[in-house]
C-alpha cells in the first residue's frame, strides 16, 4: 500500500500494482532548531516493530489514561489508583538584580514526586510504589521481555514485580546499577486480563528513578 498525504488533507491509502514493490529508506533528520519564544522541546522517537502485535511501553506512552491499552497508577497494600499527567511545571527563580523570573520546566510524565511518578521508559516511587498496568485486548499467549536498572547508589535497593490479575509472576531487587535484572516470561490471557509492572523502594522508600522498557509481545 501506498501513503499519500498532502498538507492539511487526511492520510489516504492506495493499492500497489504488482510487480512494482521496492525498498525505501526513511532518513529522520534532528536539528537544534525552535522557535525563539519556546519553552521546552520534546522529540519523540519512532518505533519501527515487525508484523507481530507488541506493545511497548516507551512506545505507547501518552499523556490520555488508557491510550495504547496502558494505565499509569500508584500501587499502595495491593490497591491501584490512577496518576495524573503533568507536562510542565512553574518553578520561580531570582536573578542577579534580585527580580524575580518565572520559567516553565518541561516534565511529561504521571504523578507527583511525594507519591510516584511514572515516565515514558522509567518509575520512580515514592510514598506509593509506581505501577504500568496494561490491559490485554484479547485472548492469547504473551512474551513479556525486559531489562531493568536503577541509578542507585550501593545499598539503596529497589523491589521490582510483575503481576498477572492478582498473582505474582517475577519478582526481583536491584542494588546498584551495575547489575540489571532482567525477565523473559510467556503468559496465557483473557480478554481484559492485566498485566502490572511494579516498582518500589525497599526500605526508604526514596524517589530514584528506575530504568525499565518492557515489551508485551502476543506470540498467539
Amino acid at each position: 500500500m501506498l501513503l499519500s498525504r498532502a498538507p492539511s488533507a487526511p492520510a489516504r491509502l492506495y493499492p500497489q500494482r504488482p510487480g512494482c514493490e521496492k525498498t525505501h529508506t526513511i532518513k529522520i533528520v534532528v536539528r537544534a532548531e525552535r522557535n525563539s519564544r519556546a519553552v521546552g522541546a520534546v522529540i519523540r522517537h519512532m518505533a519501527f516493530e515487525h508484523a507481530a502485535e507488541s506493545y511497548r511501553t516507551s512506545a505507547g506512552f501518552s499523556s490520555v489514561m488508557n491510550k495504547n491499552h496502558w494505565f499509569y497508577q500508584q500501587w499502595n497494600d495491593g490497591q491501584a489508583t490512577d496518576l495524573g499527567f503533568h507536562d510542565f511545571t512553574a518553578a520561580t527563580k531570582v536573578d542577579g538584580s534580585g527580580k524575580k523570573q518565572e520559567k516553565r520546566i518541561f516534565l511529561n510524565v504521571w504523578g507527583e514526586e511525594e507519591t510516584c511518578r511514572i515516565g515514558a521508559d522509567r518509575q520512580a516511587s515514592g510514598l506509593c510504589a509506581a505501577a504500568w498496568t496494561w490491559i490485554s485486548p484479547r485472548q492469547g499467549k504473551i512474551r513479556i521481555e525486559g531489562s531493568v536498572q536503577t541509578g542507585s547508589v550501593p545499598g539503596a535497593d529497589k523491589e521490582i514485580s510483575l503481576l498477572h490479575n492478582r498473582q505474582e509472576i517475577w519478582r526481583s531487587r536491584l542494588v546498584n546499577a551495575d547489575t540489571p535484572a532482567v525477565h523473559d516470561l510467556t503468559v496465557l490471557l483473557e480478554k481484559g486480563d492485566d498485566i502490572r509492572f511494579i516498582a518500589q523502594a525497599a526500605a526508604s522508600r526514596g524517589s530514584d528513578k528506575i530504568l525499565w522498557d518492557p515489551v508485551i509481545t502476543f506470540t498467539e
